[in-house]
Parts: C-alpha cells; sequence; structure tokens
C-alpha cells in the first residue's frame, strides 16, 4: 500500500465540549499514514464531515508508533453510515485484511469505543455507490495502558 508523505492539513475544532486538532482529508486524499507516540492523539473525519460523505469512497488511515507497549484507543463519538452498504473497520498491523479486522461497523451508532493492543494499526471506510450519510468522527489516542480490545 502507497501512502502519501505529505503533511496532514490541521484544524482546531471543537464537538461536544472537546478542543481537538481534526485531521483534514479530502476525498482525494483519504490514504494517511499518521504515528501516534504516547499520550498523543488526532481525530479522522470520513470525507465531507458532518455533510453527506461522497459515494466510492476507500479510505485507509494506517497508524504507527514508535513505542511497542501501549494500546490506541478509537472514540468514535458519532458514525451514521448506510447500514450494510457503507461500514467502517479497525483492524491489527499495516494490512487491511478480514484476518487482522478487530473491529467491523455498519449501522449508525453513537459513542462505541475500540482499543487495539499493537504497535501498528488501521481505520478504514468504505462507501458504496449510492446515498451518503453524515459520515463518523473518531479520535484516535496512543495510550500507555494495554486494555481488552472491544
Amino acid at each position: 500500500m502507497h501512502f502519501s508523505n505529505h503533511s496532514p492539513y490541521l484544524r482546531s475544532d471543537t464537538h461536544n465540549n472537546l478542543r481537538v486538532q481534526k485531521l483534514l482529508i479530502s476525498t482525494d486524499d483519504c490514504e494517511k499514514s499518521i504515528n501516534l507516540n504516547v499520550n498523543q492523539s488526532t481525530v479522522v473525519t470520513s470525507p465531507a464531515y458532518p455533510g453527506p460523505y461522497p459515494n466510492f469512497q476507500d479510505c485507509f488511515w494506517y497508524f504507527t508508533s514508535s513505542d511497542p507497549n501501549g494500546a490506541y484507543l478509537i472514540t468514535l463519538y458519532i458514525a451514521v453510515v448506510e447500514t450494510f452498504y457503507d461500514s467502517i473497520s479497525v483492524g491489527l498491523g499495516d494490512n487491511a485484511t478480514i484476518e487482522s479486522t478487530v473491529e467491523y461497523l455498519e449501522t449508525p451508532m453513537v459513542l462505541t469505543y475500540v482499543t487495539v493492543n499493537a504497535s501498528t494499526m488501521w481505520l478504514k471506510f468504505y462507501s458504496d455507490q449510492s446515498v451518503g450519510f453524515e459520515g463518523f468522527l473518531a479520535k484516535v489516542e496512543r495510550t500507555v495502558q494495554k486494555g481488552m480490545v472491544y
């Protein structure tokens, strides 16, 4: 998989009284490699969030850390996707496969937590050729504490 070497564009944003640096991903550039050290975090959104995301999206964010003893905590504050056709998935390692998937979400939900105990992980967003919904807003944090994958 090829990743762009361009720096991500960052914007301060507030959502539910949470001040974050929002990683802006355009629909033309939704493949990123992001390095997070312990106690660092970033926010990732679907293209055009909170507006309807475009059709035919296959976005992939790959997260790495130099600390092998930590974990990633992914907080999905909102995930509104077309049920059974569009999806958000999270997995271990650097290759998005069914075997490495730890969480697969294809129904609308609010406030979902996923913990990944690994030094590398990926987050993938997929939309088919039909309607676009609000999409998702996710905070990805690198922590020192390992936890259960849920």
